[in-house]
């Protein structure tokens, strides 16, 4: 009864231990078939990373959906919890990543959440976002885009911007602000001019009290243009291998007032705390050490897990030596898989 205890105590104080990061697999049934749902939720520090996986019986994948909830406000304001980012080849309208799943790596640390998620593109080559999210920062989300191995003249991307649902019948209108020029979100729009680092999305007659806010690198952007099967996409230029971005709103004050001040104000503050972000912050390692002190006792007996839990250990503490913030996030999560197993293993001896 003892050792029961033990090891209930200790499966206990692994879940205590683990990410905020929740997965959850559910199979759903409609009149296209059966599938599995395979739903990523990544809590930021305010907010929220929402990224889902629909699978078919056979394990390909029939479409994916990402979301963002930060910055969320009135009707459906924010930005997009359901289509927030999407990477489309050139002229085309087919969301690219709909049916390519990503890797999902989350790894809170000490000043705040990291994220990342990959993706192995067809023409073998590699697309990654990071996230990074600053505790010191809550109004901010950062986010670092790169492009591995990638062509880049063949294809152009989108952040969604959601600032709110104006009624026509109000005469709401969408907008986009830079710093020298407004553009109306309607039919066909003229190429937008990258300028000033930062874009505000607002709207006007209706809903005008929040809005969207984007900081970039406008030195980097080839072409922007608004398309409405799109958005407002981005093109970078040829020799781009990654782009930096800064995610905000704003809430509770007229555009009039707030887009101005944004744009000739407060985005270059912004944009020079994006230039000078470490996007591999130290990581609190509270959590595998725990874990590793309480797998050396309790798979001292079980070869195979010994060796897997050695070969984890190896590669993590080689991590750490190079400060590499996501493969100790990858291996973390193996260790508590590795943990739970050895739990439920040794649970079972007593039953």
């Amino acid at each position: 009864m003892k050792k029961t205890s033990m090891i209930v105590c200790l499966l206990l104080s692994a879940a205590a231990l683990s990410g905020a990061m929740k997965v959850t697999e559910k199979d759903v049934e409609n009149k296209n078939g059966k599938f599995k749902v395979t739903t990523y939720d990544l809590p930021m520090v305010s907010g929220k990373l929402i990224y889902s996986v629909t699978k078919k019986p056979d394990g390909t994948t029939s479409n994916t959906s990402f979301g963002a909830t930060f910055g969320e406000h009135g009707r459906n304001g924010g930005w997009d919890r359901w289509l927030f980012f999407r990477f489309y080849e050139k002229n085309k309208y087919q969301n690219l990543l709909s049916r390519i799943p990503a890797k999902v790596t989350y790894a809170p640390y000490a000043g705040g959440i990291i994220a990342e998620f990959e993706w192995a593109l067809p023409d073998s080559g590699k697309l990654k976002l990071r996230f990074l999210h600053k505790k010191d920062m809550p109004d901010w989300v950062f986010a670092k885009l790169e492009f591995l191995n990638l062509d880049m003249t063949k294809y152009d991307f989108v952040f969604n911007a959601m600032p709110g649902t104006p009624w026509l019948k109000k005469g709401g209108e969408r907008h986009l602000a830079s710093r020298s020029k407004d553009y109306l979100l309607r039919g066909i729009v003229p190429d937008i001019l990258p300028e000033g680092n930062a874009f505000a999305f607002y709207n006007r007659a209706d809903l005008e009290e929040f809005g969207n806010l984007l900081v970039y690198e406008s030195d980097k952007i080839q072409k922007a243009g608004f398309h409405a099967a799109k958005g407002v996409y981005l093109m970078v230029k040829p020799e781009t291998k990654e782009i930096l971005f800064a995610f905000g709103s704003f809430l509770n004050e007229p555009a009039s007032k707030a887009v101005p001040r944004f744009l000739s104000e407060q985005a270059d503050s912004v944009f020079n705390t994006l230039k000078s972000l470490d996007w591999n912050p130290k990581l609190d390692h509270t959590e595998f050490d725990a874990l590793a002190r309480s797998l050396e006792k309790i798979t001292a007996e079980d070869s195979a897990m010994k060796a897997e839990f050695a070969k984890i250990k190896e590669e993590y503490q080689a991590a750490r030596q190079k400060e590499d913030a996501v493969r100790c996030a990858e291996l973390l999560e193996q260790l508590r898989k590795l943990n739970s197993q050895a739990g439920a293993k040794k649970l079972s001896e007593f039953q």
